[in-house]
């Protein structure tokens, strides 16, 4: 291992070749770095990861060297350059599987395959590797060849159709479907390839081998939407965004943003009413029980509306938390970062990073008694660890590093 890897971290001695862009896998691959995996993260000479031109940058200006999404995705990664589709790159790319356990790649269906780097050519050569390949549509199909970006598997995998729901559907009723803002999917599909990972790695324990795992973008998404395609597919019932929406309750307005409130129980309720200081209009027959608030939601909606309207959401969070109805504010980006509850878990970490200065890192959402995850290295740079890794890893000398560079294979 030549990485910064914490001692005892629950994958350490795990190696991950990382032939992937953007989002997705470069999520997958940094959830293992965080926990102690040697990750070689390869991109292409002189242009890099995509990821690299893609916003937010500090103060606003657009460098590669400098995107705040890079560094993200890329923590605890060592970094190398590499063209496979030149023959030198071929072979240094299977040198390089040979020493790893795992690789993780994006590529169209077929692409690798086209260089003699496929799974079924990797597998011949290296049988206990586990090669995990994530695209828009998987590796089978008659969609396997079709392009796609986050916003187009969001939609074929149903999500889309019903977003966006409650406030914003009942404000704009005709509204065309959206996605989720920014790259919510892709980071969802980055989970759902780290969990069959994992599951692959288990597996290789007992079969002695590794495995090819097919991970289409757009399954990924239909999970996210089992309930409407469980109701379809069992009972006929198409869910739209309206019948989506909590009948009552749901997001609502007050006087310096917005608060949630979710109130399926009859004694919610009644909590809700003891908060509210029991109004007369509550005492309706109309809403006597769960079925008829269902069917006046609207009406109810609008008074709460008017109740909260001179009420600041931290008010209301804290008198709903005495009265113990089920409801929450919605925190600004601002906000969580000023968060007191995320302050004192340490979910962001303060990190001097050599090109960016002090930088605010999400470490991650969970807390390890054993063997935390800290920040331990930034995102490298392009090619940062070429030497490293080619030299030291694959004996090559730096002789031909520098001849390797001189003719664009690195």
């Amino acid at each position: 291992m030549i990485s910064s890897a914490a001692v005892g971290a629950p994958f350490a001695g795990l190696r991950i070749v990382d032939f992937s862009s953007m989002v997705s896998g470069p999520f997958c691959t940094k959830l293992f770095a965080d926990l102690g995996a040697e990750v070689i993260k390869v991109e292409q000479p002189r242009h890099g990861d995509e990821a690299r031109r893609r916003g937010p940058f500090p103060n606003d200006c657009p460098d590669p060297s400098r995107s705040l999404l890079f560094e993200y995705l890329n923590t605890h990664k060592l970094g190398i350059t590499l063209n496979v589709e030149v023959d030198e790159g071929q072979v240094l790319f299977r040198e390089l599987v040979q020493i790893a356990d795992v690789c993780v790649e994006d590529k169209p269906p077929g692409y690798l395959e086209s260089f003699g780097l496929g799974y079924q050519s990797l597998r011949r050569l290296i049988p206990q590797l586990i090669v995990l390949s994530i695209t828009p549509f998987g590796q089978t199909g008659p969609y396997r060849n079709y392009k796609a970006y986050n916003l187009n598997t969001t939609h074929v995998g149903g999500e889309g159709w019903l977003t966006p729901s409650g406030l914003a559907q009942r404000l704009s009723p005709a509204r065309e479907p959206l996605k989720a803002g920014g790259y919510i999917g892709d980071y969802y599909c980055g989970v759902t390839a780290a969990t069959a990972l994992i599951t692959a790695l288990l597996g290789s324990n007992s079969l002695g081998e590794g495995q090819h795992i097919d991970l289409s973008k757009q399954d990924a998404h239909m999970t996210l939407s089992r309930r409407a395609l469980g109701l379809y597919a069992n009972r006929g019932i198409l869910e739209t965004r309206e019948t989506r929406d909590n009948l009552y309750g749901g997001v609502i307005p007050c006087k310096d943003g917005y608060f949630v409130a979710i109130i399926l129980q009859q004694h919610q309720w009644e909590a809700l009413a003891a908060m509210m200081g029991h109004p007369s209009w509550m005492d309706d027959p109309r809403f006597v029980d769960q079925a008829g608030r269902n069917l006046f939601g609207g009406e109810i909606n609008l008074r709460l509306t008017q109740w909260a309207a001179t009420k600041s959401k931290a008010e209301i969070y804290k008198e709903a938390l005495q009265a113990g109805v089920p409801l929450g504010p919605v925190l600004s980006p601002t906000e969580v970062l000023e968060s007191e509850q995320e302050r004192a878990r340490g979910y962001f970490a303060d990190v001097w990073h050599p090109r960016l200065g002090r930088v605010r890192y999400p470490t991650a959402p969970y807390r390890l008694s054993a063997t935390p995850v800290r920040i331990r290295q930034v995102a490298p740079t392009l090619g940062q660890h070429n030497t490293a890794v080619y030299c030291d890893l694959l004996g090559r000398s730096r002789k031909e590093l520098y001849t390797l560079w001189q003719a664009g294979v690195i």
